[in-house]
């Protein structure tokens, strides 16, 4: 049987199923592997009009993969298998532009596909005439010509097929030919033609956005500033064409060209926006009728003639106005164009609003299932609707115009809310959809009313007349909708409205969840348990205490009655009531665990549900009330779970972990039997054989809890010959080990660290061992998280007994290389201060570094690395490496470190100077292919070089305290605590917890000023322009 027959044999089989098929695979992959002329085959087979036309599209396909995986020696997947010869690519690239032509839309699509495969590695080299034979295509009266040739174009112009080198050559020699496609008149090429080329524009635009290198040189804008000019001006005309029987993606692509634009190429539509701009406001303004009757008034937008591959979503009305508003939206997010916007910000609130509404669809999707309604709103990522674009665009207008946006919302309101009660006069059935919209809208903006003190908006009468109407509204479509609305609305102003204006609304809520989801859906009861449990930490305890026992049991049964996407909503409420009343909650614990560990198993891979779970249990072990309850009725199964880890996923290991760390972590001794007879050895058997990072890092936390609350009295738990204090340094051994990566061991420091708190000088013999392995890490360490913990356990060590920690390390040499470990910490320490996280851990750095400046101990006497060497204006950062045999860093003493780092954590926390300059920089309009480098940035910023205003800032920091209003500064000495120091108690008892580290640091800065005035002015003498000005700008003035 020779290579034809094979082939037309197996092609057939390949449509079955089973062995038929496996064998007809292995065949073709044979002769594709080894056969000369194969694809040459495919490719007379693909063009044959007599093969059946299924057969021609999977020979077709066989083709295509065929280059993809073996047209060159380069081909990641070739896996020896033969390479066609340049004999054979030529007859392949000769035959298939003949199915290009084909009427058979799918010949036409395969073949495209199978054209821009081959042109990702032959052209321009090894095929130069392809893309000027397929512009000359364009020009053809055949549509069927004109047709594939796009098509081809496009499939070429995609990510996948198209390098950055090829990109300019493709811009240069496409853009002006379909620039003419798409400016012809419709009689001269169809609709979906124009459609087409202006996706082919699209795709190099997209294409063009995400590869960096092009972007950097500018290579690819190049060819484009000439021919973009007339594209916007023919988008602009093009856009004021009729729609085609409601298909509107001609209009919907030309509108995507224009979007990726403004975004990613400003610079060259700068010239053109405005007039785009009168456009997208017109079109905007005309298809709103349209939409209200097509889309919001009744369901006529299945109505629609679509062709292969088209749908209503893509290229209907609504994706249409979806675009429009996209215009808008991007216009508002680039500064440089935003000011355009600002004088018609009420037409544009007013126009949003308006297509905000929901449409017929929406209604009858939302009544049959109300949970979806919820779930839309939650999540407005989760569906693509006019509905949710308009919510967005209103978020970024308050975003960037600010308090400019408060005058027009308010007005754009008042005007549609006074237009929707005319229509309710009038019996207009859709009345209330305009209502609504308008209710919604500002509730997505709300939260900038809350931070807004001054405001022409009338919000006591919005809430009582447009709010309160809503909670009696009686249409019985519109109910639901009306009182669901008016309850989230109002659960949005929390933090503004009174009580006593919100109690209409909780006693509303209450009602509604203590009747039966037959009288009221259940929406109103979901919106209903999110008022209530956003105002009732606000109103008084006594009044928030009924409440909460009036809605707990129906919160119960809502609870058991929800669905995935309304069970979070629920879960959140009730960690947010549990708080509020102690004895309520004791009531509550054992019915709501019982659900907590139902839940737990039914949805243990929905990480949010989990995470709502943990927030429950964590609430209810911070209630000293329930705490051994808790114990009691979590403690079995989570032993259960952790004594038998084959049995379960790894996520379901982790969670039972979590829970208790945060069922541990707030009580005190005792714990309740099984936690320490059983989880904990579990736990330690756990952590000593697995090797997964999320289970090792939560393990440590956990052990850090065990470590709290036992303390001495793990060293009487017994397993084997070894104690608890024991067993947990073998875990902590094992994680400082080379075999666990340092993910995995991020941990780590965080628990040696509280073993040395807990147990102090009486764990030395445990100490002598755990400090060689901390410092052994430490050297090979990569991971900031990793190294910020093995450092910190040299930061307490330092507060606890500096001397004694400096001769031990000052002792000890492990790599080698002649550098003390007291050197080797130090200067890692130094290093690494900038990059800690964690107010807490910034703080205990910064006061250890304040101790080691006023020692007088010569073993601190020793340098570190100090600022970047100054470089060249044109010299990179690479350049000077090489330069400087990799060493970019001065050395410098460790005082004059540790001075730098004290002057620029307090600038850090008084102004945030460093960070408000990068805002402002990043406000500016970058240019693709013109960003400056870190180099240059560097230099700008500190281009007048160390050294300048010195006898100012010696000056400053000798200040008056009185010259220094810090009652106008924000009290920032707990800032930015991470999660485990929230939930950790023993930080907020710490001796370090309460102090001030702004005010210790300015008095350490002055008190050195005032007293070695001379050493001060030669340390900051030192600093750059930017600490030297910020010791200035607080008026701080050296006493003479």
């Amino acid at each position: 049987m020779d290579m034809e027959q094979a082939v037309l044999q197996a092609l057939p089989q390949l449509r079955e199923e089973g062995s038929a098929r496996s064998q007809a695979e292995a065949v073709l992959k044979q002769i594709a592997a080894t056969a000369p002329g194969f694809g040459v085959l495919l490719t007379q087979i693909f063009l044959k009009d007599d093969v059946p036309e299924d057969l021609r599209q999977l020979a077709g396909i066989l083709l295509k993969y065929y280059v993809k995986e073996q047209w060159d020696a380069m081909c990641e997947k070739l896996n020896g298998r033969r390479v066609p010869t340049d004999e054979e690519k030529t007859a392949i690239k000769q035959q298939l532009p003949e199915g290009l032509q084909s009427a058979n839309v799918k010949i036409r699509t395969v073949s495209s596909m199978c054209i821009a495969s081959i042109a990702a590695w032959d052209w321009p080299a090894a095929w130069p005439g392809l893309v000027q034979s397929l512009v000359q295509c364009l020009t053809s009266a055949n549509v069927n010509v004109v047709l594939g040739a796009i098509a081809c174009l496009e499939m070429f112009a995609s990510g996948e097929n198209l390098s950055d080198q090829q990109l300019p050559r493709l811009i240069e020699l496409a853009f002006p030919a379909l620039l003419q496609v798409v400016a012809s008149s419709p009689t001269h090429f169809p609709l979906r033609v124009k459609t087409q080329a202006v996706r082919v524009i699209t795709s190099c635009l997209n294409w063009l956005t995400v590869t960096k290198e092009v972007m950097q040189h500018s290579a690819g804008i190049k060819p484009m500033r000439g021919v973009m000019a007339k594209w916007l001006a023919v988008v602009t005309d093009q856009l004021r064409q009729p729609h085609a029987h409601y298909y509107y993606g001609y209009h919907i692509e030309m509108l995507e060209l224009v979007n990726i634009l403004i975004v990613s190429f400003p610079s060259l539509v700068k010239g053109a926006i405005e007039p785009l701009l009168a456009m997208v406001s017109t079109l905007l303004h005309q298809t709103y009728p349209v939409y209200l009757r097509r889309a919001i008034y009744s369901d006529q937008l299945q109505e629609m003639e679509l062709k292969h591959g088209e749908s209503k979503e893509s290229v209907g009305i609504e994706n249409f106005v979806t675009k429009l508003l996209d215009v808008l939206h991007n216009l508002t997010f680039k500064n440089k164009f935003r000011p355009l916007l600002q004088s018609s910000l009420h037409s544009v609130f007013v126009a949003t609003l308006g297509y905000l509404q929901m449409t017929e669809e929406q209604v009858e999707q939302y009544i049959d299932d109300p949970g979806a309604w919820m779930a839309d709103e939650e999540d407005d990522l989760r569906v693509f609707s006019v509905r949710i674009t308009c919510q967005q665009l209103l978020v970024e207008c308050f975003e960037g115009y600010k308090h400019a946006a408060f005058a027009p919302f308010g007005a754009a309101l008042v005007q549609l809310l006074q237009s929707s009660e005319q229509m309710k006069k009038q019996d207009h059935v859709h009345w209330w959809k305009l209502h609504e919209a308008c209710v919604c809208g500002f509730g997505k903006v709300a939260s900038y009313y809350v931070h807004q003190k001054a405001s022409t908006f009338n919000m006591e009468t919005f809430v009582k007349e447009v709010l309160g109407g809503d909670l009696t509204a009686d249409t019985s479509k519109a109910s639901v909708f009306l009182k669901g609305r008016a309850l989230w609305c109002c659960s949005q102003l929390v933090p503004i409205l009174p009580p006593h204006a919100a109690m209409p609304f909780l006693e509303a809520a209450a009602t509604a969840l203590s009747q039966t989801a037959a009288d009221v859906p259940l929406p109103i009861k979901h919106y209903s348990c999110r008022l209530i449990a956003n105002f009732a930490p606000k109103i008084p305890v006594a009044d928030a205490r009924q409440l909460i026992q009036n809605v707990m049991e129906p919160l119960f049964g809502l609870l058991d009655q929800s669905v995935e996407h309304t069970r979070i909503l629920i879960l959140e409420s009730l960690a947010l009531l549990l708080p509020i009343s102690e004895p309520i909650s004791q009531t509550a614990l054992k019915p709501l665990i019982s659900r907590i560990l139902i839940l737990w198993a039914s949805e243990n891979r929905n990480h949010l549900i989990v995470n709502c779970l943990i927030d429950i249990v964590r609430a209810f072990a911070a209630l000293p009330a329930c705490q051994n309850e808790l114990q009691s009725l979590m403690a079995e199964p989570l032993a259960n779970i952790l004594s038998n880890p084959g049995n379960y996923k790894w996520n379901v290991l982790e969670t039972a972990i979590t829970f208790a760390t945060v069922i541990i972590m707030p009580c005190s001794w005792p714990l309740h039997p099984l936690l320490g007879s059983a989880f904990f050895p579990a736990l330690i058997s756990f952590l000593t054989t697995t090797n997964e990072a999320s289970a090792l890092e939560g393990g440590a936390d956990c052990l850090r809890a065990y470590v709290r609350v036992c303390g001495s009295h793990l060293l009487e738990w017994k397993v084997g010959d070894k104690n608890g204090l024991q067993m947990v340094v073998d875990v902590i051994s094992r994680q400082l080990g080379p075999g666990v990566n340092d993910k995995s061991a991020r941990k780590v420091g965080d628990l040696v660290e509280k073993v040395i708190v807990t147990f102090g000088s009486s764990v030395s013999s445990v100490l002598d061992y755990l400090l060689p392995a901390v410092l052994k890490r430490l050297h090979i360490a990569e991971h900031q998280s990793l190294q910020q913990g093995l450092l910190m356990v040299f930061v307490r060590l330092f507060h606890m007994d500096p001397d004694n920690i400096a001769e031990y390390l000052k002792s000890k040499d492990f790599t080698n290389c002649g550098m003390s470990e007291l050197h080797f910490v130090l200067r890692r320490w130094t290093e690494q201060h900038d990059n800690f996280k964690g107010g807490f851990k910034i703080k205990m750095s910064a006061l250890a570094l304040i101790k080691l400046f006023t020692s007088n101990n010569p073993l601190f006497n020793v340098a570190v690395r100090g600022d970047l060497k100054v470089l060249n204006k044109r010299q990179t950062r690479a350049v000077a490496a090489a330069e400087h045999g990799g060493n970019l860093y001065a050395e410098e003493p460790l005082k004059l470190r540790i001075f730098k780092l004290l002057v620029k954590e307090h600038m850090v926390i008084f102004e945030n100077e460093m960070d408000s300059f990068s805002m402002s920089e990043s406000d500016e309009e970058v240019e693709w292919g013109s960003d400056d480098d870190d180099d240059a940035f560097a230099e700008k910023l500190f281009r007048n070089g160390p050294g300048a205003n010195i006898n100012s800032l010696a000056d400053s920091f000798a200040a008056q305290s009185t010259m220094l209003e810090l009652s106008d500064l924000l009290d920032e000495a707990h800032r930015d605590e991470s999660p485990e120091e929230e939930e950790d108690p023993d930080i907020k008892a710490d001796a370090l917890y309460p102090i001030v580290l702004k005010d210790t640091i300015r008095d350490f800065l002055r008190s050195m000023a005032k007293q070695h005035a001379q050493v001060f002015q030669q340390l900051a003498s030192t600093l750059q322009p930017v600490g030297q000005g910020h010791g200035k700008k607080h008026g701080l003035q050296r006493v003479s």
